[in-house]
């Protein structure tokens, strides 16, 4: 059990795991309904995934936290690796391994599968440690960031499951451009939030983030007028090449943005002007982690029933919209009680 707390509290996986990992999933997610992957194998993936994504984003964690050990004791943060013994290190790591690897037993590949996973871990090194230490090269840090946390792992999960099947999703290429490009402004966008957040420990570590050269005008004009339209666009092309297999998820995205505006100018009266970050948390995040994946595993599980299985472990194991749907409607009663 301390273990366990180690890993999800000091290790910080239950970050990917709520902020990540439901992004991720729907990619096979949506991959088994375009390949007519059934029951079990369409399961057995999953779990699969699931076990390798753990695997993965904990050997990243924890190679930055190593690499990371003196720069947080200067800017005074928490580091999860600081406090154990070589002993200890060589355990977790060897643990994190095991299970990044082992689901590959079963998961299929070829030569793009082993690049891609290649990848992943060289970029995670490159990232980290010296002589490279992209962390601290200005914008080769932040496509390092966004490639380990965002692209390479898409990629993977969408070339893995491409090859679960029988039958092959015909418009592949095109699916994995549009989501190569979304990904990869989202995880642009995301850790250049995550320096601006984190921007006074970099100070105080003296760590070279890339936003340290810039003021925060200039980053806000910068995410209000670049990253914004962009990641917007490049997520309406995504969701236009889902709609090929999914028709309805557009018009369940508009519904989406519609009901974030009622929800929080008469619901919860807010009154002033969202500033960049929230636009980008409500009108975008909350609905790549919050009803993506929900949507396209209800998609799944309608043709074969067998399969909403995996819609029920998804609700189960990630953050989804339903939770806050049900606040709404508690929300709502109790103000039209009110009226009467």
């Amino acid at each position: 059990m301390q273990f366990f707390q180690f890993l999800f509290q000091k290790l910080r996986l239950s970050n990917p795991w709520r902020y990540k990992a439901p992004v991720l999933v729907a990619i096979p997610y949506f991959l088994l309904l375009a390949n007519g992957v059934a029951f079990p194998a369409a399961v057995l993936g999953m779990w699969a995934a699931f076990t390798t994504i753990v695997g993965i984003a904990g050997f990243g964690y924890f190679t930055n936290d190593l690499a990371d050990i003196e720069k947080d004791q200067l800017a005074g943060k928490g580091n999860g690796v600081a406090g154990l013994r070589p002993a200890q290190r060589m355990a977790v790591l060897g643990f994190l391994l095991l299970l990044a690897f082992l689901p590959w037993v079963y998961l299929p590949g070829n030569r793009l599968t082993g690049y891609l996973l290649g990848l992943e871990f060289v970029l995670f090194l490159a990232y980290a440690f010296p002589p490279l230490r992209l962390k601290e090269r200005g914008g080769w840090g932040v496509l390092a960031d966004a490639g380990y946390a965002h692209v390479v792992p898409c990629l993977l999960a969408a070339a893995t499951f491409q090859l679960l099947g029988s039958s092959h999703y015909a418009n592949f290429p095109v699916f994995l451009c549009a989501l190569a490009t979304w990904q990869l402004i989202l995880g642009c966008r995301n850790i250049l939030l995550h320096q601006i957040n984190d921007r006074h420990n970099d100070t105080r570590s003296n760590t070279h983030s890339l936003v340290r050269r810039y003021s925060e005008p200039r980053l806000e004009q910068v995410m209000t007028y670049l990253f914004l339209p962009l990641e917007t666009i490049a997520f309406l092309v995504f969701l236009t090449v889902l709609a090929g297999q999914i028709p309805w998820l557009i018009p369940a995205y508009l519904v989406f943005v519609l009901y974030v505006y009622w929800r929080n100018k008469w619901l919860l009266q807010t009154s002033h002007t969202p500033d960049y970050r929230q636009v980008f948390y409500w009108y975008l995040d909350d609905f790549y982690l919050d009803w993506l994946p929900v949507l396209i595993a209800l998609a799944l599980g309608l043709p074969d029933f067998s399969l909403l299985i995996i819609l029920g472990i998804h609700l189960l194991l990630f953050r989804h919209g339903l939770r806050q749907l049900w606040s709404d409607g508690q929300t709502l009663l109790q103000r039209v009680w009110h009226l009467f």
